[in-house]
C-alpha cells in the first residue's frame, strides 16, 4: 500500500520488538525525505534493542507490554498523540487490532 502524497508531510509509527535494525533504516531514511517522518516508536518488548536505535536518532519511544495490547485505546491514544498517519510493522507480529488506520505497512 502506498501513501498519498497530497502535500502534508505524513507521520509514521514504527511498531518494532527486536534489535530495531530495520527501525533504524526506516528512520534514516526518511530523516530528510521531505515526504514522511518517523514521529514514534512502539515496542513490546522492555529489553528490546530497538528503543535505545530510535532514542539516540530523536524519535519518541513508548513502551506498550504485550498485555496490554488487547486495550486497544492505550494503543490508539498514543497513536493519536502522535498524529500517526501511516503505521510500518517493522519486525513486530501482525495484530488484528492495529487496525486503526487505513494505511498500515507491513
Amino acid at each position: 500500500m502506498r501513501a498519498q502524497t497530497t502535500g502534508k508531510m505524513k507521520n509514521l509509527a514504527i511498531f518494532a520488538s527486536g534489535e530495531g535494525t530495520n527501525a533504524e533504516n526506516i528512520i534514516r531514511y526518511f530523516e530528510n525525505s521531505g515526504t514522511a517522518k518517523v514521529t514514534l516508536l512502539v515496542y513490546n518488548r522492555k529489553e528490546a534493542g530497538v528503543r535505545l536505535r530510535a532514542e539516540r536518532l530523536g524519535v519518541r519511544t513508548e513502551y506498550i507490554p504485550k498485555s496490554m495490547f488487547g486495550d486497544s485505546e492505550k494503543v490508539l491514544a498514543t497513536l493519536r498523540e502522535a498524529n500517526t498517519d501511516i503505521i510500518v510493522l517493522a519486525g513486530f507480529p501482525k495484530q488484528s487490532h492495529l487496525i486503526y488506520l487505513d494505511q498500515i505497512v507491513l
